[in-house]
């Protein structure tokens, strides 16, 4: 148990991860509007729940330790498979309550969490109510998410605490709807694996990485290959492409 007051939209809040007897962190896919929705509450028991229906139920997402490491590579269930991936038309993050407090998603991993979900055109809440700060892993995240949306798709990871993350591995991998990313908070100095990160974001034509750091690093091959609008880089003295990293195609066919 830990709390901590934090300001969001200018109102004082405890944030707390303190659990309440019964509840727990879970996902529903509702077929009723293509939704992927996630919730800290009591489970679900019937086949509706907030008013729509529960076509699937996913159980254990705070505290599974998704992972490319193992063979096969544990995925979130509600991503096992191209069908699943690519039915949702948007993700909503909608929290709850612990004992009257606000209570966040605080999942340990997020590897595969939205990949290859490319129909999806909306993401809600997850600023709001999603807490990274226990994350270590962020690989293949948003893997192809929107990519076959005809509008703009919104990622706003511009909250994200990135702390304890050492891969980013193709994080945002083929996110072609996607016109601009705030990773101007993220903390990298854990991460050893870039590579693919923002390859092929064909929308994106500027990045901030002002405050990356990649003392850490051990792999960055094709990093911003196939972003091919993308113009402008912004990185800081901390920013160093040693010469043992495969760098050669960082930049393949860009801009």
């Amino acid at each position: 148990y830990y709390s901590k007051v934090i300001n969001a939209r200018n109102s004082l809040f405890v944030e707390t991860k303190e659990d309440e007897e019964g509840k727990t962190a879970f996902a529903i896919y509702s077929a009723d509007d293509s939704s992927l929705r996630f919730y800290y509450d009591f489970k679900p028991t019937g086949s509706t729940y907030n008013d729509l229906t529960v076509t699937e139920l996913y159980e254990d997402i705070e505290t599974t330790e998704y992972t490319n490491e193992t063979t096969p590579a544990v995925m979130p269930d509600w991503v096992s498979n191209a069908t699943e991936s690519e039915r949702y038309k948007k993700i909503v993050f909608h929290g709850g309550k612990a004992n009257g407090n606000p209570r966040k998603i605080w999942p340990i991993s997020m590897a595969y969490w939205f990949s290859k979900c490319a129909n999806v055109t909306s993401i809600e809440g997850m600023a709001e109510w999603l807490n990274t700060s226990d994350v270590t892993t962020m690989h293949l995240t948003f893997n192809q998410c929107g990519k076959d949306s005809t509008s703009p798709l919104r990622i706003d990871v511009s909250n994200f605490n990135t702390s304890k993350v050492t891969s980013m591995k193709n994080m945002f991998y083929s996110c072609k709807s996607t016109t601009e990313l705030d990773v101007t908070g993220f903390d990298t100095r854990k991460v050893t694996d870039m590579s693919s990160m923002f390859e092929s974001c064909t929308n994106l034509t500027e990045l901030d990485l002002s405050s990356f750091d990649t003392t850490s690093l051990t792999k960055i091959s094709s990093m911003f290959s196939g972003s091919s609008n993308l113009k402008t880089i912004f990185v800081s003295d901390k920013f160093v492409i040693n010469s043992s990293l495969r760098s050669k195609t960082i930049f393949r066919n860009c801009n």
